[in-house]
């Protein structure tokens, strides 16, 4: 099991510049401990790209169902 940042998180379901390094590395070991502080911090990052409208509602709602 590994301890992921929430950034690689949120770069796996927004599909930024790092997907392929999180692809990569979810090949490898697809097993990540998720924890109430990723959850929190995965929403908190997903409504910032709202609101500088890197994404649109529905991404996020993508996003969120995916995660």
């Amino acid at each position: 099991m590994v301890y992921a940042d929430s950034s690689f998180l949120t770069s796996g379901y927004l599909r930024d510049a790092h997907i392929a390094a999180f692809l990569r590395r979810m090949t490898v070991r697809p097993a990540i401990q998720v924890t109430p502080l990723h959850q929190v911090e995965f929403a908190h990052a997903i409504h910032l790209h709202v609101f500088y409208k890197k994404i649109s509602d529905k991404e996020a709602a993508s996003a969120f169902s995916e995660f």
